[in-house]
């Protein structure tokens, strides 16, 4: 993918650049919003008012149903020495038009919730 965008990695972290390190310029501006939906107002207050009170993964699958995908020890949260591993994740990409909903469970059974833009591809540009 070509997003146009230079990243550092530091101390387990990944930064995007916006000046250049040798120089200071400003690098070109990214082109990540362009692969990527808008997401729509309705579709998030949707997706809250229907896991509202949702704590746990059954709750959750009790309301939406099974996920498009189910991916196993993807990702985490935290710092360097302080990192968790999520339990599982749970993908929600074809209910929403603009929306992707993960659910992501903590090892002490709580959720938490993040959600991104449909991915639309490369752009010719």
């Amino acid at each position: 993918m070509r997003m146009n965008e230079y990243h550092m990695a530091m101390n387990g972290a990944q930064y995007v650049m916006h000046y250049c390190s040798w120089c200071g310029g400003k690098l070109p501006e990214s082109q990540r919003g362009t692969f990527f939906t808008l997401i729509e107002e309705s579709e998030v207050q949707e997706m809250r008012t229907l896991l509202a009170g949702a704590k746990t993964v059954p709750e959750v699958l009790q309301i939406l149903g099974e996920p498009d995908e189910r991916l196993e020890n993807a990702g985490g949260h935290g710092r360097p020495g302080k990192w968790t591993q999520y339990v599982q994740t749970l993908r929600y990409s074809s209910r929403w038009k603009s929306l992707v909903l993960s659910v992501c469970e903590h090892p002490d059974g709580n959720i938490s919730l993040c959600w991104s833009g449909q991915y639309l591809g490369q752009t010719d540009s």
